[in-house]
């Protein structure tokens, strides 16, 4: 007789790999002994166990929104740019997209 399928939850179908140094892969096969674990249940469980509820502190500068934000603001000057280059015109929209730049910047630097 087969042995049954595990549910796909939990199924280990992902890798997750990471280089240390000679001395930490040392310590890390040290102490998965010490505990009669495989280096790799070891760090499996330093991973999964240590780290409950970690908590994530988002700063404005690394907030994907605000890059997201900046991008398009930067994707808009830039066909500005690019439309008073070919007609020699500068349009209308400059002054309003630079205040935009200008109130995104203080928020990043925390002069709301």
């Amino acid at each position: 007789m087969a042995r049954p399928n595990d549910p796909a939850h939990h199924r280990k179908a992902r890798v997750i790999s990471f280089r240390v140094t000679s001395s930490e892969a040392a310590r890390l096969e040290f102490n998965a002994t010490a505990q009669a674990f495989t280096v790799n249940q070891y760090a499996r469980s330093l991973a999964l166990e240590t780290v409950r509820n970690p908590r994530l502190e988002i700063h404005t500068r690394l907030d994907p929104a605000f890059i997201a934000q900046i991008q398009k603001i930067g994707i808009n000057l830039n066909q500005l740019c690019k439309n008073a280059h070919i007609f020699g015109r500068v349009s209308p929209q400059v002054e309003t997209l630079c205040a935009k730049i200008s109130k995104l910047i203080n928020q990043a630097i925390g002069e709301d």
